[in-house]
């Protein structure tokens, strides 16, 4: 007999189960324009030695020439320049204050670029002569670098294909969408069960997984178990359940000029393993782990001190102590939060689901789509969940 899921039969569900429906239906409209954006990114590829790039300053955007500065090359991405930065060893703030500066300031980047390019000594994994991978986007005559990456990069870990396994997967165990974001470098797709969970007396939550790639360097291909706290639409990445870098064989000329169907092989393994890490974590008995997890989080307190410390690796000062002050003001007024914990005296004291819950809050109010992502994977974090 097959296991059914552990779903919430409480009067006070129906609320939820409307609100994860409309959830539903915004989800499906993001995924949509997900797979639009992904199908319309057409990356050019350039392997080009560091002695053939030349730079110059565009209004406040810096440009690379290929060749020669009479060629018009290409813009650099954000993303691009701070990659360039680690290379180079010219910090990023400072590049980018050059790049934005006076006349005079934009004249020593160039020449900073051209100089450390030209005569940099750089470490490579083979024995022929140093060259970076270029990943360019847009038409010809207006082109824009977004990764700048060793020949290394595994150029096969595509989004295009990666993210239909993904959505392929998810249907076939009756997953919806329910949130996309992009951004110039990054995507990712969260796909939910249909069902309203009560691991605590009227907190009610939805599961998922959530899909995330780069094209450019920006992040892994990654796979997570997340879940949604239904009132307040807060959502939190809680492990991370399939991997893979972007690190591949060393890039030649010729692999530039093959199509993508000759690693037919190696996307369809990716695909696997994405169908397999998502058929695995929706499963009934996974489900039921992770809500008497989750259930064990609600109760256990976690000390200011010890909260501050764990907040501190993603949040600024400022956002900390407005955590605190959130805390001390007794949040249980906030619908978009579970009421804290409390001490023996009454006073409010963060639990481990409080504390995930306050960065879930925090990243859906968050605009930069790199940055959500990072507040959800530490919310969590913050979990704990074994």
């Amino acid at each position: 007999m097959t296991q059914a899921f552990d779903i919430s039969t409480s009067k006070r569900s129906a609320a939820a189960v409307e609100r994860l429906e409309s959830r539903f239906r915004i989800g499906q409209r993001a995924q949509d324009a997900l797979v639009q954006q992904v199908a319309n990114l057409h990356i050019k590829d350039k392997l080009v030695p560091p002695d053939k790039m030349f730079f110059s300053c565009d209004g406040k955007r810096a440009r690379v020439h290929y060749g020669d500065i009479s060629d018009k090359g290409a813009l650099i991405h954000p993303h691009a320049l701070n990659q360039m930065s680690k290379v180079s060893g010219l910090p990023k703030i400072f590049m980018t204050r050059l790049v934005s500066g006076e006349p005079w300031e934009q004249m020593l980047f160039e020449h900073n670029m051209d100089m450390l390019f030209h005569n940099g000594k750089f470490k490579s994994r083979s024995t022929q002569p140093i060259r970076f991978l270029h990943r360019l986007v847009g038409p010809d005559d207006n082109l824009e670098l977004r990764g700048f990456l060793t020949r290394s990069f595994n150029r096969r870990l595509a989004s295009i294909p990666l993210l239909a396994g993904f959505m392929d997967a998810c249907q076939k165990v009756g997953a919806l969408p329910i949130e996309a974001s992009t951004s110039a470098v990054n995507f990712s797709l969260k796909c939910f069960l249909p069902h309203v969970f009560e691991p605590v007396d009227g907190e009610f939550i939805a599961i998922g997984v959530m899909w995330s790639n780069s094209d450019f360097g920006a992040g892994r291909l990654l796979i997570t178990l997340s879940i949604m706290r239904i009132s307040g639409g807060t959502l939190a990445a809680v492990d991370d359940v399939h991997h893979r870098t972007h690190l591949g064989s060393i890039i030649e000329d010729i692999d530039l000029e093959i199509s993508d169907e000759t690693a037919t092989k190696e996307v369809e393994a990716q695909i696997s393993a994405i169908r397999d890490a998502v058929v695995a974590r929706l499963t009934p008995d996974s489900i039921s782990r992770l809500l008497k997890a989750i259930s064990i989080a609600h109760e256990e307190q976690i000390p200011w001190n010890k909260l501050r410390e764990e907040l501190g690796q993603i949040l600024s000062t400022k956002e900390v102590e407005d955590v605190k002050k959130l805390l001390e003001s007794n949040s249980s007024d906030i619908i978009d939060l579970p009421p804290p914990g409390r001490t023996a005296s009454g006073e409010p004291i963060s639990t481990r689901w409080w504390g995930s819950q306050v960065l879930g809050w925090l990243a859906s109010k968050e605009a930069d789509p790199d940055r959500k992502s990072d507040l959800q994977f530490a919310a969590g974090q913050v979990l704990n969940i074994k």
